[in-house]
């Protein structure tokens, strides 16, 4: 009969993308999770941990649709490009690494680093990424070139925190040290030392245009700096345990952390008031993040779970 062979030759007609995809392999953290994030337009949401995994899943749906192993000694953190088409990832295997974020596959990176990496991230205009190591060290890329902008020793001991500024002229980076300095991105050079509590401060945040700086950790309070003075200008309390996560949404009003006391708080950036505190998570919160509209936010953390919360009500809107 000629039908089935009419079949078979329209089979292997079909181009190579007309195949259906094969389903994620991994769907759930099986380890701590150790960074969430939306990607730019809100529409993906991106988990890592240390099981080694990155994870993304429609934010609508909540539908995982890709999965991958990106690291073999966990993934320290993950974070996307400005536009969305990257992802950053680092970890304790000395590695940075770029993956295409439609496909999942890698694009470029960085092997054999001097130490185990604990913080990435892009700059604001997506041209260079960042990363700071276990043994103090900063470093700027260029992205696209792969050439080293700058490298310099930032703490006396685990560089653990790391954020740029708004327009990507500085980096903020804290330690293990208990040290919280703003650099100049492009050069190392030290702009600013911010007195701190005494005690490690791994989550840490600016805010949009630069004028504050937020840290927290190992003493339960949030830390609030001017930039331009570098003086304290307000402490907050709320968490009964070391805060792990820090994120401020888009338009700087409101800042979520993430504690070991198992809760996820809302703070007005304005008044210092905390506005909410979400409970769920059976264990520490080590990651936390905004929606780039502000009305949700996600949370993970030692439970292996990740949490979506709508962030005008408190509700739990899904856990995965």
């Amino acid at each position: 009969m000629a039908f089935p062979a009419l079949l078979l030759a329209a089979a292997a007609a079909l181009p190579s993308w007309a195949a259906p995809a094969a389903a994620p392999k991994w769907t759930k953290h099986i380890k701590t999770v150790t960074q969430v994030a939306f990607s730019p337009d809100g529409k993906t949401i991106l988990s890592a941990g240390w099981d080694d995994l990155i994870i993304l899943r429609n934010a609508a749906s909540g539908k995982v649709f890709r999965s991958w192993t990106a690291h073999d000694r966990g993934v320290k953190t993950a974070a996307f490009s400005p536009d969305g088409r990257k992802i950053v990832s680092a970890s304790w295997d000395m590695t940075v690494k770029i993956w295409d974020a439609a496909a999942g596959g890698r694009l470029a990176g960085w092997d054999r680093l001097a130490s185990p990496v604990n913080t990435a991230a892009f700059s604001p205009d997506g041209k260079r990424t960042a990363w700071t190591s276990e043994d103090g060290t900063a470093a700027v890329h260029d992205a696209a070139a792969r050439k080293l902008v700058a490298s310099w020793k930032a703490h006396d001991g685990p560089a653990i925190g790391l954020c740029f500024s708004s327009d990507g002229r500085s980096l903020l980076t804290s330690g293990a040290d208990r040290d919280l300095k703003l650099w100049d991105a492009g050069s190392g050079r030290l702009t600013t030392r911010f007195a701190g509590p005494g005690s490690s401060m791994p989550a840490i945040a600016i805010q949009r245009g630069g004028a504050r700086v937020f840290a927290a950790g190992e003493d339960r309070a949030i830390r609030v700096w001017e930039t331009r003075t570098g003086s304290l200008a307000a402490t907050w309390r709320g968490h009964e345990g070391p805060i792990r996560a820090l994120a401020l949404s888009d338009d700087g009003k409101l800042l979520v952390s993430g504690g070991a006391d198992k809760t996820v708080r809302v703070w007005d950036t304005a008044s210092g008031r905390a506005i909410a505190a979400w409970r769920g998570h059976a264990d520490a919160v080590t990651a936390v993040a905004f929606s780039p509209d502000g009305r949700r936010a996600l949370s993970g953390g030692v439970d292996k779970t990740v949490r979506l919360w709508d962030v005008a009500t408190g509700k739990c809107l899904a856990v995965w």
